[in-house]
């Protein structure tokens, strides 16, 4: 008998029987290997001294080493699931989730748009400012021209006619 497998079984029959007394449930990661009694025995959690064996191995561990034999740890593993059962979101919780998040996602909409009129906003009223300066000075007068043209370039609706 490996000392690594007896090791492997008593822990996880210990992190089952906690994981149905916590009423936080912070062992989300054991309701995958919950499901079967084969992805129990090949459950891998290192950090826990829980190593994966095949079903066969796993169930003459756990009648040998383990008070309540394979179906004490198989009875844990279904409380664990009805327990998972429980604890999961109604469809109504999900569906105000979502009804919460698309009002998020609109006020931060709207806050753009805003953001987006100020700048618009400013913007003009500095372009009005630089064409009063600008009516004197030949080489302002080029720069200007070159700054319109990439505005209309960029920023401009053009129609696309026929011959284009």
């Amino acid at each position: 008998m490996k000392h690594s497998h007896i090791i492997s079984v008593k822990s996880l029959s210990e992190t089952l029987d906690k994981a149905t007394q916590d009423r936080r449930y912070r062992y989300k990661w054991l309701l995958e290997s919950c499901k079967t009694q084969g992805s129990l025995a090949q459950t891998n959690k290192p950090d826990l001294n829980i190593i994966p064996m095949s079903l066969n191995t796993f169930k003459q561990y756990a009648n040998t080493y383990i008070d309540g034999g394979f179906q004490l740890i198989d009875n844990l593993r279904r409380d664990v699931l009805e327990k998972a059962g429980k604890t999961k979101n109604t469809k109504q919780e999900k569906s105000d989730a979502i009804s919460e998040k698309v009002r998020s996602l609109s006020s931060q909409l709207e806050l753009a748009q805003k953001q987006k009129a100020v700048l618009q906003k400013a913007y003009f009223e500095l372009n009005e400012i630089a064409l009063e300066a600008i009516a004197n000075s030949p080489h302002q007068k080029r720069l200007l021209d070159r700054h319109n043209e990439l505005y209309d370039k960029y920023f401009s609706l053009r129609v696309v006619g026929d011959d284009e």
